[in-house]
């Protein structure tokens, strides 16, 4: 199957994941908000984001996995790909030792000491703690087995894996409504038998279908090391970036209240939708994109980075566009009553996922490279930059959502820093031409799709979801039409004109 067509067929399984994931993933949180409360909904949010802080290491590991067994995909042989195998699981019963000798003393620190809760429920968010940090190490020990299925580019299984934990996480909502006593602490429990019977059904099919898939006895301590220090380097911006994110999510905890951090959540909730619509085809572009990287062939990854990046701008204006003018019917509908700023936090939100987004095939080529350290010390300092600025513009007191502007000024410089490291390791990739293709069209179909926000003013319907159909409606189609008719090329239109006759002829 030529790499046209497998892009195309692993998208559209990616998709449908996607589409059933989010529907289902929205609906949840709306039940788990209805269930917990603001408060406590809050506090799952503020002490889940120690966990993360913690578990940013499975981010870099994952990375790395995938890096080691894509290379050894083009280039070894079997015995090779075990060895691999064998040695990044090694690497990740290493970082979680790790995990678990920092997250009990430091988190617990941070929980008691750093975390603004009500003195009633600390105990309770004691617990959660303990549980969702339990559910980060079966996080890492399950990323070696997901980033095979995902260098294997059997994208099929990989959809199927994850709509059945979403299904599954939504049967612990209704289980928790109907349970007796404390729902945030059976909530956070339940949670942690999903992740064991997750890493079960991976670790299951992985063992059955990869011959790779073998754990063997192996020295090999210059590939360990190799791995180790990629891992280290990806940890090292990963834990910046988790520093920014969960780091400024304590700072609002600390300077307003867990009703706050509850707007945060629900914002966070419709951003990673838009994430998982975005990463999907991230997933479809990236084995390729670092198979051609690690072969030389630098033509088609050009033009895959391009594509890819392209494709993710339009696919974020779809959403980002429609959402920014009919965000308060769609919470209304969505959550019924929602805490404050959620609109805010949700429309900054999305722009910094549009900003960081269409510049992830760039961090593909450049840590498709074993050697990443000065990316990594470039891209750390800027998030340890977003922190102190954060920190700097509350203590000045500003609103909470102000944190949200000073993150999408810091992703600008991101994508700056990205775009001159890919210049670097490719020499014939052409930085004008990039950004005249993404962010010059992206501009052009931003400014076209102005009067939307004047159409909103005036439509008058007092049902809020016909409302929110209407405006929602005419605000996709518009968008997509001026994507179908000035951003994409006479390939791609006749492409999506055959297709369309092919669907109506069937």
């Amino acid at each position: 199957m030529s790499n046209t067509k497998t892009i195309a067929k692993n998208t559209i399984f990616l998709y449908i994941r996607m589409l059933i994931m989010m529907m289902v993933s929205l609906y949840t949180t709306r039940i788990v908000l209805q269930a917990l409360g603001i408060d406590d909904y809050g506090i799952y949010n503020v002490v889940g984001g120690i966990v993360v802080f913690f578990s940013f290491i499975n981010s870099g590991l994952a990375g790395a996995t995938k890096r080691y067994i894509l290379a050894e995909l083009a280039v070894g042989d079997i015995e090779s790909q075990k060895r691999v195998f064998t040695l990044s699981i090694n690497a990740h019963l290493l970082i979680i030792m790790i995990v678990l000798l920092l997250g009990e003393p430091l988190g617990l620190w941070l929980l008691y000491n750093a975390v603004n809760v009500p003195p009633e429920r600390m105990n309770t968010a004691a617990v959660v703690y303990q549980a969702s940090l339990v559910t980060a190490v079966i996080g890492i020990l399950q990323s070696p087995f997901s980033s095979l299925i995902i260098s294997f580019e059997k994208m099929s299984i990989f959809a199927f894996f994850s709509i059945f934990d979403v299904l599954l996480k939504l049967g612990v909502v209704f289980l928790v409504q109907i349970i007796d006593g404390d729902k945030l602490l059976w909530y956070a429990l339940l949670l942690v038998f999903i992740a064991l019977f997750d890493f079960g059904i991976y670790f299951i099919y992985c063992r059955s279908r990869f011959e790779m898939c073998r754990y063997v006895k192996v020295k090999d301590n210059d590939t360990f090391f190799s791995i180790l220090s990629y891992v280290g380097w990806t940890v090292f911006g990963s834990g910046a970036n988790v520093l920014s994110k969960q780091g400024v999510n304590l700072l609002v905890n600390n300077f307003f209240s867990v009703a706050i951090n509850a707007a945060m959540g629900v914002s966070n909730t419709i951003v990673g939708a838009a994430s998982q619509l975005v990463s999907n085809l991230q997933v479809a572009f990236a084995p390729q994109i670092t198979k051609n990287y690690i072969a030389k062939d630098y033509n088609p990854l050009i033009r895959l980075v391009s594509q890819s990046s392209r494709y993710t701008s339009f696919l974020i204006l779809i959403i980002l566009i429609p959402i920014s003018i009919i965000i308060s019917d769609l919470l209304q509908l969505w959550l019924g009553s929602y805490p404050r700023y959620s609109e805010e936090f949700c429309i900054l939100t999305l722009i910094c996922v549009y900003i960081e987004a269409v510049s992830m095939p760039l961090i593909t080529v450049i840590t498709a490279e074993s050697k990443i350290r000065k990316y990594q010390l470039f891209i750390a300092s800027l998030y340890v930059l977003c922190f102190i600025l954060s920190w700097i513009v509350l203590l000045c007191g500003a609103s909470a959502y102000s944190v949200m502007l000073v993150r999408a000024s810091v992703d600008v410089a991101m994508v700056i820093v990205r775009l001159l490291f890919t210049k670097k390791k490719v020499g014939v990739f052409s930085i004008s031409k990039w950004c005249k293709e993404v962010y010059g069209k992206t501009i052009i179909i931003a400014f076209l799709c102005a009067p939307l926000y004047f159409l909103n003013l005036i439509i008058n319907i007092n049902n809020t979801f016909l409302r929110f159909v209407t405006v929602g409606s005419i605000c996709v189609l518009w968008v997509a039409a001026i994507i179908y008719i000035l951003g994409l090329n006479k390939r791609e239109k006749n492409l999506i004109v055959s297709k369309t006759k092919t669907i109506i002829k069937y």
